[in-house]
């Protein structure tokens, strides 16, 4: 089999594998919708059900309130965790810290990344529980924002380091400090960066 012949059959397999996983998602999602649905037009106060006891273990409650405390925890713990990690990204940079700080960092949050998400959630349990809190919101944003963090930070920094060095000499250039050097001009040169905009520099 020569070359061109692998690939088209490598290229078979990868479009059969996601077929095949749309195909079970595309299921699952279904079956959740007709069940889910029956039950809910039959007897549609469930949704609002007050939940159960401490920690809910009795599986009792409404879907409606975890949709909204899923809002509540994972609005605010990423608002907190974005922020963290635009901060943290930029003091990585070689115009703010020095190489051997930014790999230290860098290996602290590349530990942190490898943590199981379990970790994170037993942790602050922990906590609450010696704390004698029964439930608490904000524990709860600081278990997701800890475990947003890490990934948040190294993504946000890679975005930094690809932007072409040409972009931030220019700006210095012109006179524009390294605050406005990072954020005006070097995230929107980022190629896929952790910025949206698509806005060019206009140096």
């Amino acid at each position: 089999m020569n070359r061109y012949a692998k690939q088209r059959a490598f290229g078979l397999a990868v479009r059969a594998a996601t077929a095949l996983v749309l195909a079970v998602m595309a299921v699952v999602i279904g079956v959740t919708l007709a069940r889910g649905g029956r039950v809910l037009l039959a007897d549609p106060a469930i949704a609002v059900t007050p939940p159960g006891s401490r920690y809910m273990l009795e599986a009792n409650g409404g879907f409606l309130h975890a949709m909204l405390g899923t809002a509540f925890i994972v609005g605010p713990a990423t608002v907190v965790s974005m922020a963290l990690a635009v901060s943290t990204a930029a003091y990585l940079q070689s115009d703010y810290s020095s190489e051997r700080f930014s790999d230290a960092v860098n290996t602290f949050l590349n530990v942190l990344w490898g943590t199981p998400p379990i970790v994170y959630g037993v942790f602050v349990l922990t906590v609450v529980i010696a704390m004698g809190a029964r439930t608490s919101l904000f524990f709860g944003i600081v278990a997701i924002a800890v475990f947003q963090y890490p990934i948040m930070t190294r993504y946000t920094d890679e975005a930094l380091r690809s932007a072409p060095d040409t972009v931030r000499e220019a700006t210095y250039g012109l006179g524009a400090t390294r605050f406005e050097s990072a954020v005006v001009t070097a995230a929107p040169a980022c190629p896929g960066g952790s910025s949206s905009r698509r806005r060019r520099s206009p140096c």
